[in-house]
């Protein structure tokens, strides 16, 4: 989930820095988004991601785990119901990173509906 500043922020030649170092920092205040200045709000990090996803299997699978991290069971749910919903409609043989995706999702889900997701996310490191 890349952001990039403005054009006149985003490229800094070595011989700059020193000039254009406090505007810089400046901008990336103002224009990056959650804050940069504020801890990290998982919250916050979820609603950008989902304005912003491709409608990848990485970004499923993460938003997926992200709301199932903080206790949105029905938002991780649907996250894994839509990523094996794009498999299927594929309607071809799924290559191995593809298949690992899916099995993660349905495998968050049986923990989630097995009341085990915590325990889940800390075999797979996320929480």
């Amino acid at each position: 989930m890349p952001q990039f500043l403005d054009i006149r922020h985003r490229e800094i030649f070595a011989r700059e820095h020193a000039s254009k170092w406090e505007r810089v920092v400046e901008a990336i205040e103002q224009q990056i988004y959650p804050s940069v200045r504020a801890p990290l709000d998982v919250r916050e990090v979820i609603e950008l991601s989902t304005k912003l996803t491709s409608g990848s299997a990485n970004d499923m699978c993460g938003l997926a785990a992200l709301n199932a991290y903080i206790g949105n069971r029905e938002e991780a749910l649907a996250w894994c119901r839509q990523l094996d919903d794009k498999m299927r409609a594929s309607n071809r043989q799924l290559e191995k990173w593809e298949a690992a995706y899916l099995r993660y999702t349905k495998d968050l889900a049986a923990a989630i509906n097995a009341g085990e997701v915590d325990a889940y996310l800390q075999r797979q490191k996320v929480a």
